[in-house]
């Protein structure tokens, strides 16, 4: 009992991402040796993913009791077997479809993990610079970052934007695109510093995106005060990105 209690305030924070980092490495050494605590988290997890269907599961059994009853009626001899059987399909497709709709609403309506939250509505930046040929060894530096970062090696990308920027901090682009990779690797505090320098520089075409990115370092950082009325604010905004920031503000717990 004692081994459960320590843990059970964590698992489910845990599997929803809403962790510290401390605490995320913290459980993380414990799970290298505690296969009990091993159990514990799969068992939440399937409860977990149980709750996430149960709107799913309610649907299908309410159509089945549906047709069921219906079918009952249908073997009853009072009325005719065509006149019947149209009653039957009508009705339950049209029991189907509001049931449908009150379970999709439910759905897109669900409160979601910080996790589940950057997993639905983040995705990378897709490079937009172009270089006709390495002529500087800049260039051929910016080649083989765009290289790393299109490869999803987001490690040895940040090395070679962060050499570029040594050499021109001004570079907002690679300052971006050093920011997502940061973000990709789990290094919100650097992704933050990326992101803000964006922002502060103020004078470059990439402010609306380092602006949305930013919101996720808030989140999986798990500073939700921060995260909401940032999301708020690009909701209530021109950016492109304003309808997803709506959404996720709704969806936030």
């Amino acid at each position: 009992m004692e081994q459960i209690s320590k843990y059970q305030n964590y698992i489910q924070p845990f599997l929803d991402g809403e962790l510290s980092r401390e605490e995320l490495d913290w459980i993380n050494k414990e799970l290298e040796n505690n296969a009990v605590l091993a159990e514990d988290i799969k068992l939440y997890r399937e409860v977990d993913n149980a709750i996430r269907d149960e709107d799913v599961l309610d649907l299908r059994d309410q159509l089945n009791i549906i047709h069921n009853n219906l079918g009952d009626e249908v073997s009853n001899p009072k009325k005719p077997v065509r006149y019947r059987k149209a009653i039957s399909y009508a009705a339950i497709a049209s029991v189907a479809i509001l049931i449908s709709v009150g379970v999709m609403y439910k759905l897109q309506t669900r409160k979601l993990s910080n996790q589940e939250i950057y997993e639905k509505y983040y995705e990378p930046y897709e490079v937009t610079m172009v270089y006709r040929s390495a002529e500087s060894s800049s260039t051929a530096l910016l080649q083989e970052a765009r290289q790393m970062y299109e490869a999803g090696l987001y490690t040895d990308a940040i090395a070679l934007y962060e050499e570029v920027l040594m050499k021109d901090p001004e570079d907002m682009e690679s300052t971006l695109y050093s920011g997502i990779s940061y973000l990709e690797t789990d290094q919100y505090v650097e992704a933050d510093k990326s992101f803000n320098t964006i922002l502060d520089q103020n004078d470059n075409l990439f402010i609306e995106q380092a602006e949305w990115c930013l919101g996720f370092c808030y989140l999986m950082t798990n500073d939700m005060v921060t995260a909401r009325k940032h999301f708020e604010s690009i909701a209530n905004s021109n950016s492109s990105y304003k309808d997803s920031a709506g959404k996720i503000v709704k969806r936030l717990k």
